[in-house]
């Protein structure tokens, strides 16, 4: 899927096909598509159109926190953060490679990052 710039909107529901693909638990479809839409209402509220990895990283920080200043209380516990940066990774895979790689989602840090 990877191009210089695609439609939010097309890489979710790319995505979410993706995830019914690899055969992921209805639970874990559900929790993804709940932060999918929250990127996506931020998108629209930020009126970006397009994916981003800027878009992800300002929605973590602006949304969750994500990373925590220094002296600053987290909002949010590490485990809810987590969950959202698993979710937004597999936005990530699918627009570097098309597909998801569902062992691999586990060990990377796309956002883990300070920057």
């Amino acid at each position: 899927m990877k191009t210089d710039s695609v439609l939010l909107h097309d890489l979710i529901e790319a995505t979410k096909n993706e995830l019914a693909v690899q055969k992921y638990s209805a639970g874990v479809i559900h929790y993804t598509e709940v932060t999918f839409q929250q990127l996506s209402d931020y998108a629209k509220e930020k009126n970006e159109l397009y994916y981003s990895t800027d878009l992800t990283k300002s929605f973590l920080s602006d949304r969750y926190g994500h990373p925590i200043k220094d002296n600053q209380t987290p909002a949010y516990k590490w485990e809810t953060v987590r969950r959202k940066i698993t979710d937004l990774k597999k936005l990530e895979w699918m627009f570097e490679c098309s597909h998801i790689n569902k062992n691999t989602l586990k060990s990377e840090n796309l956002f883990l990052q300070n920057g």
